[in-house]
Protein backbone atom coordinates (compact mmCIF):
# COMPACT_ATOMS: atom_id res chain seq x y z
CA UNK A 1 0.00 0.00 0.00
CA UNK A 2 1.55 3.33 -0.81
CA UNK A 3 0.35 6.41 0.99
CA UNK A 4 -0.22 9.76 -0.67
CA UNK A 5 -1.08 12.94 0.61
CA UNK A 6 -4.26 15.88 -0.47
CA UNK A 7 -3.10 18.61 0.87
CA UNK A 8 0.83 18.22 1.04
CA UNK A 9 3.56 17.52 -1.69
CA UNK A 10 5.30 14.18 -1.72
CA UNK A 11 8.64 12.67 -3.02
CA UNK A 12 7.90 9.08 -4.71
CA UNK A 13 11.62 7.11 -4.98
CA UNK A 14 12.33 3.69 -5.90
CA UNK A 15 15.32 1.79 -7.84
CA UNK A 16 14.07 0.50 -11.71
CA UNK A 17 16.40 -3.19 -12.56
CA UNK A 18 15.70 -4.20 -16.47
CA UNK A 19 17.93 -6.94 -17.56
CA UNK A 20 20.21 -6.68 -20.51
CA UNK A 21 18.70 -3.01 -21.22
CA UNK A 22 20.58 0.42 -21.55
CA UNK A 23 18.60 2.55 -18.88
CA UNK A 24 20.05 5.81 -20.20
CA UNK A 25 17.41 6.55 -22.81
CA UNK A 26 14.28 4.63 -20.60
CA UNK A 27 11.33 6.79 -19.76
CA UNK A 28 9.25 6.75 -16.89
CA UNK A 29 6.33 7.88 -14.81
CA UNK A 30 4.11 6.94 -11.80
CA UNK A 31 -0.04 6.68 -13.00
CA UNK A 32 -2.88 7.02 -10.54
CA UNK A 33 -6.00 6.03 -11.51
CA UNK A 34 -8.78 8.53 -10.81
CA UNK A 35 -12.38 8.92 -10.93
CA UNK A 36 -12.95 10.68 -13.92
CA UNK A 37 -9.27 10.44 -15.36
CA UNK A 38 -5.73 9.30 -14.26
CA UNK A 39 -3.09 11.23 -13.37
CA UNK A 40 0.45 11.15 -14.77
CA UNK A 41 3.48 12.22 -12.65
CA UNK A 42 6.68 12.02 -14.92
CA UNK A 43 9.89 11.61 -12.91
CA UNK A 44 13.50 11.29 -13.47
CA UNK A 45 15.34 8.03 -14.62
CA UNK A 46 19.01 7.82 -14.16
CA UNK A 47 21.07 5.37 -16.27
CA UNK A 48 21.73 3.51 -12.74
CA UNK A 49 18.21 3.07 -12.49
CA UNK A 50 17.06 5.70 -9.48
CA UNK A 51 13.58 7.07 -9.98
CA UNK A 52 12.02 9.75 -8.17
CA UNK A 53 8.97 11.76 -9.10
CA UNK A 54 7.51 14.80 -6.84
CA UNK A 55 3.92 14.12 -6.50
CA UNK A 56 2.21 17.75 -5.80
CA UNK A 57 -0.80 17.97 -3.04
CA UNK A 58 -3.55 15.70 -4.74
CA UNK A 59 -6.32 18.01 -4.10
CA UNK A 60 -8.24 17.11 -7.47
CA UNK A 61 -8.33 13.05 -7.13
CA UNK A 62 -11.79 12.13 -5.72
CA UNK A 63 -10.94 8.14 -4.53
CA UNK A 64 -9.73 8.00 -1.77
CA UNK A 65 -8.17 4.39 -3.21
CA UNK A 66 -7.30 3.65 -6.37
CA UNK A 67 -3.96 1.92 -8.43
CA UNK A 68 -0.62 3.62 -8.71
CA UNK A 69 1.51 1.43 -11.64
CA UNK A 70 5.13 2.57 -12.41
CA UNK A 71 5.18 2.69 -16.49
CA UNK A 72 8.59 2.02 -17.95
CA UNK A 73 9.49 2.39 -22.11
CA UNK A 74 12.91 1.12 -22.56
CA UNK A 75 14.40 -0.31 -26.02
CA UNK A 76 10.75 0.11 -27.53
CA UNK A 77 9.55 -1.99 -24.53
CA UNK A 78 6.65 -1.58 -22.39
CA UNK A 79 6.98 -2.62 -18.80
CA UNK A 80 4.88 -2.24 -15.27
CA UNK A 81 7.97 -3.42 -12.81
CA UNK A 82 5.73 -1.22 -9.73
CA UNK A 83 2.16 -1.91 -9.11
CA UNK A 84 0.30 -1.00 -5.66
CA UNK A 85 -2.58 -0.13 -4.37
CA UNK A 86 -2.34 3.82 -2.78
CA UNK A 87 -4.48 5.73 0.27
CA UNK A 88 -4.93 9.02 -0.16
CA UNK A 89 -4.89 10.92 3.55
CA UNK A 90 -4.94 14.30 4.70
CA UNK A 91 -3.16 16.30 7.74
CA UNK A 92 -5.39 15.78 10.87
CA UNK A 93 -5.43 18.85 13.37
CA UNK A 94 -6.95 18.26 16.99
CA UNK A 95 -7.10 20.02 20.09
CA UNK A 96 -7.47 18.55 23.38
CA UNK A 97 -7.99 19.39 27.10
CA UNK A 98 -9.06 23.25 26.62
CA UNK A 99 -9.51 25.07 29.74
CA UNK A 100 -10.87 27.94 29.76
CA UNK A 101 -10.60 30.32 32.93
CA UNK A 102 -12.20 34.02 34.26
CA UNK A 103 -9.06 35.71 34.26
CA UNK A 104 -8.89 38.66 31.66
CA UNK A 105 -5.16 38.97 30.20
CA UNK A 106 -4.41 41.97 27.88
CA UNK A 107 -3.84 41.14 24.33
CA UNK A 108 -1.13 43.64 22.52
CA UNK A 109 -0.62 44.11 18.82
CA UNK A 110 2.06 44.98 17.31
CA UNK A 111 1.73 47.69 14.33
CA UNK A 112 3.96 45.26 12.10
CA UNK A 113 1.34 41.98 12.62
CA UNK A 114 -1.65 44.54 12.02
CA UNK A 115 -0.28 45.14 8.74
CA UNK A 116 0.47 41.90 7.27
CA UNK A 117 -2.52 41.01 8.11
CA UNK A 118 -4.02 43.55 6.64
CA UNK A 119 -2.07 42.57 3.57
CA UNK A 120 -3.10 38.97 3.60
CA UNK A 121 -6.41 39.81 3.95
CA UNK A 122 -6.29 42.46 1.02
CA UNK A 123 -3.82 39.54 -1.11
CA UNK A 124 -7.19 37.11 -0.59
CA UNK A 125 -9.73 39.63 -1.42
CA UNK A 126 -7.36 40.42 -4.61
CA UNK A 127 -7.58 36.35 -5.47
CA UNK A 128 -11.25 36.03 -4.92
CA UNK A 129 -11.68 38.84 -7.63
CA UNK A 130 -9.28 37.71 -10.10
CA UNK A 131 -11.52 34.03 -9.70
CA UNK A 132 -14.91 35.81 -9.94
CA UNK A 133 -13.65 37.01 -12.83
CA UNK A 134 -11.88 33.59 -14.62
CA UNK A 135 -14.75 31.18 -13.17
CA UNK A 136 -17.85 30.35 -13.19
CA UNK A 137 -20.13 31.26 -9.68
CA UNK A 138 -21.89 27.92 -10.10
CA UNK A 139 -18.55 25.97 -11.02
CA UNK A 140 -18.20 23.13 -9.00
CA UNK A 141 -15.67 23.48 -6.49
CA UNK A 142 -13.85 20.11 -7.22
CA UNK A 143 -13.22 21.44 -10.87
CA UNK A 144 -12.11 24.95 -9.99
CA UNK A 145 -9.66 22.75 -7.53
CA UNK A 146 -8.48 20.85 -10.55
CA UNK A 147 -8.15 23.99 -12.70
CA UNK A 148 -6.47 26.09 -10.32
CA UNK A 149 -3.88 23.31 -9.66
CA UNK A 150 -3.53 22.65 -13.47
CA UNK A 151 -2.40 26.65 -13.48
CA UNK A 152 -0.31 26.74 -10.34
CA UNK A 153 1.61 23.61 -12.40
CA UNK A 154 1.88 25.51 -15.52
CA UNK A 155 3.30 28.53 -13.46
CA UNK A 156 6.10 26.74 -11.82
CA UNK A 157 7.37 25.66 -15.56
CA UNK A 158 10.99 27.61 -16.83
CA UNK A 159 9.71 30.92 -18.35
CA UNK A 160 10.75 29.84 -21.91
CA UNK A 161 8.82 26.76 -21.65
CA UNK A 162 5.71 28.49 -20.22
CA UNK A 163 5.92 30.88 -23.21
CA UNK A 164 6.30 28.24 -25.79
CA UNK A 165 2.98 26.73 -24.45
CA UNK A 166 1.14 29.87 -24.72
CA UNK A 167 2.13 30.09 -27.87
CA UNK A 168 1.31 26.97 -29.07
CA UNK A 169 -2.41 27.15 -27.33
CA UNK A 170 -2.63 30.40 -28.52
CA UNK A 171 -2.59 29.50 -32.25
CA UNK A 172 -2.05 25.88 -33.18
CA UNK A 173 -3.95 24.42 -30.44
CA UNK A 174 -7.44 22.66 -31.08
CA UNK A 175 -9.32 21.32 -27.56
CA UNK A 176 -11.07 17.70 -27.87
CA UNK A 177 -14.93 18.09 -27.75
CA UNK A 178 -14.69 16.48 -23.64
CA UNK A 179 -12.70 19.10 -22.87
CA UNK A 180 -14.34 22.42 -24.46
CA UNK A 181 -17.65 20.82 -23.08
CA UNK A 182 -15.87 20.91 -19.59
CA UNK A 183 -14.70 23.81 -19.99
CA UNK A 184 -17.64 25.89 -20.56
CA UNK A 185 -19.21 24.71 -17.06
CA UNK A 186 -15.78 26.49 -15.31
CA UNK A 187 -14.66 29.33 -16.94
CA UNK A 188 -16.70 32.35 -18.01
CA UNK A 189 -15.00 32.77 -21.33
CA UNK A 190 -13.33 29.47 -22.88
CA UNK A 191 -12.10 30.56 -25.52
CA UNK A 192 -9.48 32.27 -23.15
CA UNK A 193 -5.65 31.36 -22.98
CA UNK A 194 -5.63 30.35 -19.31
CA UNK A 195 -8.94 27.76 -20.36
CA UNK A 196 -6.97 26.58 -23.20
CA UNK A 197 -3.80 26.14 -20.82
CA UNK A 198 -5.89 24.15 -18.63
CA UNK A 199 -7.60 21.91 -21.37
CA UNK A 200 -4.83 21.53 -23.19
CA UNK A 201 -2.75 19.60 -19.77
CA UNK A 202 -6.49 17.61 -19.82
CA UNK A 203 -5.96 16.47 -23.41
CA UNK A 204 -2.28 15.24 -22.65
CA UNK A 205 -2.78 13.48 -18.98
Amino acid sequence: MLTLYKDRKSLFECKVKVENANLSNAKARLVLSGVQMDYVFKGNLDAMGNFSAEIPPLYSIDKKRGTAVLEVVVDGGYFEPFKTEYNLVSKEVTVENVTVTDSVKSVKVEAAEVVKEKRIVESQEKTNKIESKVFKSNSSLGDIKTAKHIIETIGNLEEKHKNALKEYVQYKYNPSNKSLKWAKTVFKNPNSNISKLVMYKLDNV
